[in-house]
């Protein structure tokens, strides 16, 4: 596999082709976050071909419908699919690290010079496992979670997030880091296409410097439709009404400000915000993965079920400027999937009530990358071909990735005490 030692090739060639046809058969599929009916979904080239939807008396697998002429049918009238969910930032190569600093902090400079002068030790531990395997990591943390899209706020990998990485990774995107530590921002804004966003990290912080740098941006003339920032902590009302009148967008990431800062978006501005999405950040900051996230800003935020379930689906999709369908199910999108069990809750509340624990498969471009044990049976044998365990703070999963090796090459640097986005990692 390009990017990697050649021992991890014999573990990612075993994988089948994402092209073959397969259909999910009489599960409860989510249409939205509010409404679940139940169908077939047939899925050819790794695109949704049709979903027929069963009428209110009819459960199970039919026998003689369009289903049944898959080569491929996986039934699934016990379960519930939702879209695979959209993870608008994160930096994949940092979430084997522990959460460092000593916050809150005025600002993330102020976080950033604290960590490198308080927890060198720890950062050059870290950053010792190579680059491409802690990349190959975030990209677990994310299928994990069911998060089959993510934004990584940081050049793209060619040579790493090929076909066989986990989950798809963004590339349509113009990007700096932020205005402090920002490099050529104004040639990185200017080749930006109008089709897809520009994102940068911007008011992350709670003092005036961080509260002024939305009004810095405009008057450099890096504010429009285009624009996405990430956090916005700092900013005041007039911050917020100049986002909402350029047509600029924001990434929300709650636990991650709470950590840092002590403090995220006002709750009611995040409920208002006509374009927001939610990013889960790094392990460097953050309480966990996307569902850690998901179920901060329902249950601590107050906000609705739905409204978050749009935050990391298909408003999270429009703010990336995404194309393929990523974030919803409908015909002619990317057959990206989380399965779950059907507990008879839409899908909103289903989503804002889980954890990693409750993800019994993902499928990505039609590919089977993770399960289940209780869900495993009901694949053909030949589409589990690949997949390798991994334990989760005592939880097995199979996913579509060379755990054995990534195990034994991370442990060379860290030891035993391998920790993913704070989650205990064994074999």
């Amino acid at each position: 596999m390009p990017g990697l030692a050649t021992e991890f090739e014999s573990a990612t060639n075993k994988s089948p082709s994402r092209s073959g046809e397969l259909t999910l058969a009489g599960g409860y599929v989510a249409f939205s976050a509010d409404e679940v009916a139940r169908a077939d979904i047939q899925i050819a080239g790794g695109r949704i071909r049709n979903i027929t939807k069963m009428g209110k008396n009819q459960g199970g697998y039919r026998s003689g419908n369009k289903a049944s002429g898959s080569p491929t049918t996986v039934k699934l009238s016990r379960f519930l699919i939702l879209p695979g969910l959209v993870n608008a930032h994160d930096h994949l190569e940092f979430n084997l690290f522990p959460q460092l600093g000593r916050g809150p902090y005025r600002n993330a400079s102020l976080w950033a010079e604290d960590i490198h002068r308080s927890d060198g030790d720890t950062i050059r531990n870290h950053s010792a496992v190579p680059k491409a395997l802690r990349l190959w990591w975030g990209g677990i943390k994310n299928l994990l979670c069911g998060a089959t899209t993510v934004c990584h706020h940081n050049p793209f990998e060619d040579e790493v997030f090929d076909s066989s990485f986990p989950v798809r990774v963004v590339r349509n995107f113009g990007w700096t880091h932020s205005l402090a530590f920002g490099r050529k921002i104004s040639a990185a804004f200017r080749v930006t296409p109008d089709s897809a966003p520009f994102i940068l990290h911007l008011a992350e912080g709670t003092d005036a410097s961080s509260r002024d740098e939305i009004f810095t941006l405009d008057k450099l003339g890096f504010l429009d439709s285009r624009t996405v920032i990430v956090h916005g902590v700092g900013l005041d009302q007039d911050g917020q009404a100049l986002l909402s009148r350029r047509g600029a967008a924001i990434i929300w990431c709650p636990t991650s400000n709470g950590f840092t800062l002590g403090k995220t978006l006002d709750y009611g501005y995040a409920s208002k915000a006509r374009k927001i999405a939610v990013g889960s950040d790094s392990a460097l900051t953050s309480r966990g993965d996307l569902i850690d996230e998901v179920k901060f800003a329902t249950k601590e935020g107050g906000l609705s079920p739905s409204l978050v379930y749009s935050m990391v689906s298909d408003g999270a999709a429009d703010v990336l400027r995404l194309k393929n369908g990523e974030g919803m199910l409908r015909e002619g999108a990317v057959a990206d999937f989380i399965i779950m069990a059907w507990r008879g809750s839409s899908p909103a509340e289903t989503l804002a009530r889980a954890t990693f624990k409750d993800i019994h498969a993902v499928v990505v471009g039609g590919q089977l990358n993770l399960v289940t044990f209780p869900i495993a049976g009901l694949w053909p044998e030949a589409m589990l071909e690949g997949l390798e365990p991994i334990t989760i703070e005592g939880n097995q999963r199979w996913v579509r990735a060379p755990v054995s090796e990534l195990l034994a090459a991370t442990k060379h640097h860290l030891g035993n005490s391998i920790r993913l986005a704070g989650k205990r990692v064994t074999s």
